[in-house]
């Protein structure tokens, strides 16, 4: 009995010939899809396969079936016909090649919170904002603890990063496996370096400097899961291995909206789509070799490279969670790629008409969702809703608001899959 198997690959050629996929990158990232006993069986066939085209297969990371895949999820009408076709003898790429990144030399697996011992190596940074309540729960928990600002100011302890160490089986841990996965309340590090010494270096990296700041230093909340996973992927090898000189490994509670580094072995992604539930007790493990490395200590500053891609990155997961709006208020009446392809299109269509806020960009994409792309260019009124002259953006948004709840949506107006998910 065979399955049929999918995973995402990074593939390389010094040579253009050999780039089989059709684009001159020479690293790509894919997904490719066949059929086989087996794992196993899988892997091994996939990489003959990438072989035999004069390609190096360097990475193969969530292999999975494709039941396990689309448990619970929508599946394309591409991905339908590609897996009907499958089969042990002809690999598929069931994606359109991207550069791969360039080897970060970060690695990421998921664990869970039995492999997580206390021990006197083994700290959380926790967040105040993100956990109300911390400082008190603190005091009465057990463990060793500082705060990583220097303020006797109330109500800035409440909303302050911090470093506790987890020697217990008990007190903060305990509470730290209750907490749900989207509540973002933490990292936990593991390092032999004393209290004061961690303390006095995390706060170096509690403020930055940012291109849009110049030199007045930005709060950079690296003790959020959501912005260390960015970081690993964002910042300098040079800068992010300054960060995390005195650390043996990060671990990071996971939620739909975490982004995880390339190269992350994980069974199940992190998917916008997914519930809350599924992401109990589940926690991306991270550690880190060369190019990121302690070196000459560089400036502690977010450059303009890393700072735009962080916004990339914010970005993503900015579009993913309306993405997910949208497929919550539709209730089934549109899939999870037509919602998603909604939501990329929203920010830029929006801009057309200086549309720029958070509700001005929804509307734009409920409009898109329910009437298809450049629906102002087919629809007059919609187009007359939208170039008034005489109206404020805000007020072109209300009227389009008005517009979607009087006229039904268009029909076959959701997009085309655009693309294999």
């Amino acid at each position: 009995m065979t399955d049929v198997w999918i995973a995402t690959c990074t593939l390389a050629a010094d040579t253009p010939s050999k780039r089989f996929w059709g684009t001159q990158d020479s690293r790509v990232s894919v997904r490719l899809l066949l059929r086989a006993p087996d794992a196993a069986t899988f892997a091994a066939n996939i990489r003959k396969s990438v072989e035999a085209g004069g390609a190096r297969l360097e990475a193969m990371t969530n292999m999975q079936t494709v039941a396990q895949r689309y448990d619970g999820r929508e599946m394309s009408e591409a991905m339908r016909d590609a897996v009907a076709r499958a089969d042990t003898a002809t690999t598929l790429m069931v994606s359109r090649p991207a550069p791969a990144p360039a080897q970060s030399g970060v690695y990421c697996k998921e664990i869970g919170w039995p492999d997580v011992h206390p021990g006197p190596n083994l700290w959380a940074v926790l967040d105040g904002v993100a956990w109300p309540g911390l400082p008190q729960l603190l005091e009465g928990s057990g463990n060793a603890f500082t705060c990583l600002y220097s303020s006797a100011d109330v109500q800035i302890l409440a909303a302050a990063p911090w470093l506790v160490r987890l020697d217990r089986d008990a007190g903060v841990l305990t509470e730290l496996r209750k907490r749900s996965g989207d509540l973002h309340s933490g990292i936990i590090l593991r390092s032999r370096h004393p209290m004061e010494g961690l303390r006095r270096h995390l706060r170096r990296y509690t403020m930055l400097p940012t291109p849009i700041g110049g030199e007045v230093p930005q709060y950079f909340r690296f003790y959020d899961p959501r912005v260390m996973l960015d970081a690993m992927t964002a910042m300098t090898p040079d800068l992010l291995g300054q960060m995390l000189e005195p650390f043996e490994t990060i671990i990071a509670p996971l939620s739909p909206l975490c982004l995880l580094p390339d190269g992350t072995d994980v069974t199940a992604p992190p998917d916008v789509f997914s519930e809350i539930k599924d992401y109990d007790g589940r926690l991306a493990h991270v550690t880190w070799g060369p190019p990121v490395k302690a070196g000459p200590h560089v400036r502690v500053a977010i450059d303009d490279a890393s700072f735009a891609r962080f916004g990339a990155l914010q970005l993503r997961r900015s579009v993913g969670r309306l993405a997910r709006k949208l497929h919550d208020e539709a209730d089934g009446a549109y899939g999870t790629q037509a919602c998603m392809d909604a939501a990329e299109a929203a920010p830029k269509a929006a801009a057309l008409f200086n549309m720029h806020s958070k509700l001005q960009v929804t509307t734009m994409a409920r409009a898109i969702l329910h009437h298809g792309p450049d629906f102002w260019m087919r629809l007059s009124e919609a187009q007359a809703i939208l170039t008034k002259a005489d109206r404020l953006p805000w007020q072109r948004k209300d009227d389009l608001a008005a517009w979607l709840a009087r006229v039904p949506p268009s029909t076959g107006a959701a997009l085309a899959a655009g693309g294999l998910r």
